[in-house]
């Protein structure tokens, strides 16, 4: 990026300068929120060897700025706070002083991953339309880096949204277009859960894989991640319009995560998933790598890592069905999974959100609402967060009797209506798929020929159990829920979310590889 570009666009990082002006890191403005319950970091440069002062909600913070210039102090623990108050910055050079004003004190999560999170509320045509009766808080404050922004090496640049002139802001119907609608959804959900002041950081972009939100040395840590390093074997390392492709191996990481730690944070939204759905085989280890190396890299603990599910669409030639009645998304899916081991993460299950045309669906409010009741979960706040989960079974004959725990009373079939078309409200479509809440189904069985056919379902006597059967199954001995790319599934229980899509089996996952188009005959 051109040196005009990032004086123009970047706040922030300006180390070695000597002689410096006393500033604050690019994070921290106006408007902003700092974490509560945990010591704050806050930093900044100066002329090196200025004694720097800090002063706010009644602390006074002391920090020496080094040879380099920068300097460096922390807050102690605060407790959350709607008032707003001013941070003061003071250098014993010169008498330089910085005033911050409005900021609260409350819950930071960083909205992060691919397009169900990086894609703009202005996108969704039906949103724009309820775009006057929806709600903003001034307690809820936004931040967002400008989604490409990449480097080769870790960097600390702040590249700030141009919408956003160089500063947090208080949520808006006028900044909403360009903010992320999961992330706002669960802005607004969450603050009616507790009432305290949030900070939402947009650090996301679409079209992304696990591998270019991770450093270097993760992908050099284990050989099966040495396909991502190859340019060879990965198209993203190829330009794009000219320039460096901003979906290359561990770009996104040094450009857009790397800058903000370690600012103090509550936690990470994650909606991710989708481009590697052929390699999910490799997720079941690099997504937990990521979650491990992002907390190591801010030195916060573990904090709270929330996770959306694949949800539903089509078959596309990149995702695609790649053996008879295997989705690579349904192994996926089952991959994403393996970060619940974890601790503090969660996962929500969206499965019965897509959509058949859209590969972004448009109930995000239902997004934001699951994120929120997870989050809620995680703090010990007295809520249903989780669908029933499959516990096990028995094969009785030609049936198979499925049991479940995490049920909130007797399992129950949900209605689930699933858009064929794009852009429009959720559940609105004359064509959308639709399944009735007085029917169960997206079971699957198969016999020893582990060849898997529709089954049938209805609940057990004991409101717990699932039982399933199909009469091309004589002697089943495993059963599947919801594994499919398009998963048209409802269990559910009284509290309304759905299960999760489940295996009763240890088959070994299929190779996943892309289906090839057919080549064209000559006339």
């Amino acid at each position: 990026m051109k040196k005009t570009i990032l004086v123009a666009m970047c706040v922030g990082w300006l180390v070695g300068l000597a002689g410096a002006e006393l500033s604050l890191n690019g994070l921290f403005t106006d408007h902003m929120v700092l974490q509560r319950g945990q010591e704050v970091p806050v930093w900044g440069v100066a002329e090196p060897g200025a004694k720097i002062t800090l002063e706010f909600a009644g602390q006074k913070k002391m920090a020496t700025a080094k040879p380099d210039g920068s300097w460096r102090t922390r807050l102690d623990p605060m407790t959350a706070s709607s008032k707003a108050r001013s941070l003061t910055v003071r250098s014993s050079i010169k008498s330089e002083q910085l005033v911050l004003k409005n900021i609260l004190v409350g819950d930071v999560w960083v909205l992060t991953g691919q397009s169900n999170m990086a894609r703009e509320f202005r996108t969704y045509a039906w949103l724009m339309e309820e775009l006057p009766s929806l709600e903003t808080d001034e307690h809820i404050r936004w931040f967002k880096i400008k989604s490409d922004t990449t480097s080769d090496e870790p960097t600390k640049e702040i590249v700030i949204d141009p919408a956003f002139k160089g500063s947090w802001r208080e949520s808006s119907l006028d900044l909403l277009p360009v903010f992320s609608p999961a992330g706002h959804f669960f802005g607004i959900h969450r603050y009616k859960q507790n009432g305290v002041p949030l900070g939402l950081m947009y650090a996301a972009r679409g079209a992304t894989m696990a591998n270019s939100w991770v450093p270097r040395s993760v992908l050099e840590s284990r050989p099966e991640y040495a396909l991502f390093l190859d340019p060879e074997k990965n198209n993203n390392y190829k330009p794009k319009n000219g320039k460096p492709n901003p979906l290359r191996p561990v770009a996104l990481y040094n450009g857009t995560i790397h800058p903000l730690i370690p600012f103090g944070i509550k936690g990470v939204l994650w909606y991710q998933g989708e481009s590697d759905s052929r390699y999910a085989d490799v997720y079941r280890r690099l997504f937990p790598d990521l979650i491990r190396n992002w907390r190591a890299s801010w030195g916060q603990g573990d904090f709270p890592f929330v996770f959306a599910q694949l949800s539903s669409n089509k078959d596309r030639n990149w995702s695609a069905a790649f053996e008879p009645k295997e989705s690579s998304w349904a192994w996926l899916r089952e991959a994403q999974t393996f970060a619940l081991d974890e601790p503090n993460t969660s996962m929500i299950v969206a499965y019965d959100l897509g959509e058949w045309e859209d590969i972004h669906p448009q109930n995000k409010e239902e997004v934001g609402r699951r994120f929120a009741l997870a989050v809620a979960a995680m703090e010990g706040e007295t809520v249903i967060a989780r669908g029933p989960a499959y516990k096990g079974h028995e094969i009785r004959k030609r049936r198979m009797l499925l049991s479940f725990d995490n049920a909130r009373g007797e399992l129950r079939a949900n209605e689930v209506r699933m858009n064929k078309n794009k852009g429009l409200a959720p559940g609105s479509d004359s064509e959308a798929f639709v399944l009735p809440a007085d029917q169960l189904s997206g079971f699957i069985v198969c016999g020893p020929d582990r060849v898997f056919h529709e089954a049938t379902a209805v609940l057990g006597p004991n409101g717990n159990t699932v039982i399933v059967e199909s009469p091309e199954v004589a002697e089943p001995v495993a059963a599947r829920y919801a594994w499919a790319t398009f998963a048209l599934a409802n269990l559910s229980d009284q509290s309304g979310l759905p299960a999760l899509p489940f295996r009763t089996d240890d088959f070994p996952m299929p190779a996943l590889t892309a289906k090839k188009k057919p080549k064209k005959t000559a006339e």
